[in-house]
């Protein structure tokens, strides 16, 4: 029998194996596909990091519930983190800091705390933490220039004519020096008009494959903002959190 009369029974019917050839080579790029997606799953529920923080969908505001002036250390997101004690950071929160809280395990919460000249992200114990009301914000709530911490983006939202909210953003990435000794930077735009939903409030339309959108949720005057990875050059992102700056 010839290769081209050779059958074969694929999803429960009998088909030739010419047509089914193409199918089964398929089939380890797709079982390897899917181990890759569900490994870098995994490894994203295990991240606390600042660069991932903004791209979790339901940011919480809580504060530190620690008795008797106990310090809460943060932890890192290594190897056998956060439960080992080898992961305690120097940084610590005491009893009534404040902070927002991405992504939550049984026992660990990740978290955002904002210092004076820095933020600083790592899992902090459940225990020592309490979460608290999320307030519905107002329109005026969210008029104003937002900028992170550090680095130079900036995000102006404002009324639009039409009685909605309308943004005016530009984010930087900067890459060192090229070989004429000159600044390497990359920059990019946000723009639209939108109306808010809650406690979040999306610009453009992440179904278009080339426009430029960002997803945004204020939090007890923080501004967590993730967008999808259109809105410029090469490494430029808006992805932070911010603060107004009026």
């Amino acid at each position: 029998m010839s290769a081209s009369n050779f059958t074969i029974l694929l999803s429960g019917r009998v088909r030739p194996l010419s047509n089914c050839l193409g199918r089964l080579m398929k089939l380890p790029l797709l079982v390897s596909f899917t181990l890759i997606s569900s490994y870098a799953f995994a490894q994203e529920q295990d991240t606390c990091r600042n660069g991932l923080f903004p791209s979790y969908s339901d940011v919480q505001y809580a504060e530190i519930s620690s008795d008797h002036g106990r310090r809460v250390h943060f932890r890192e997101d290594t190897k056998n983190c956060p439960e080992s004690d080898t992961c305690q950071k120097k940084a610590y929160l005491v009893d009534g800091d404040k902070i927002l809280i991405a992504q939550t395990t049984e026992q660990w919460a990740c978290a955002w705390y904002f210092g004076k000249q820095q933020e600083f992200v790592g899992w902090l114990p459940r225990n020592a933490i309490k979460k608290l009301q999320l307030k519905s914000p107002t329109i005026q709530d969210w008029i104003g220039t937002w900028r992170p911490i550090t680095g130079n983006n900036e995000i102006k939202i404002f009324r639009s004519k039409t009685g909605k909210l309308s943004a005016s953003g530009i984010a930087y990435w900067y890459g060192g020096k090229n070989s004429y000794n000159t600044d390497i930077v990359h920059t990019g735009e946000l723009g639209g008009e939108a109306a808010p939903n809650g406690n979040k409030l999306t610009f453009g339309n992440k179904q278009e494959e080339y426009e430029c959108a960002a997803d945004m949720q204020l939090v007890y005057g923080n501004l967590i903002v993730s967008d999808n990875g259109n809105c410029g050059g090469m490494n430029v992102r808006f992805d932070d959190v911010y603060r107004r700056r009026f």
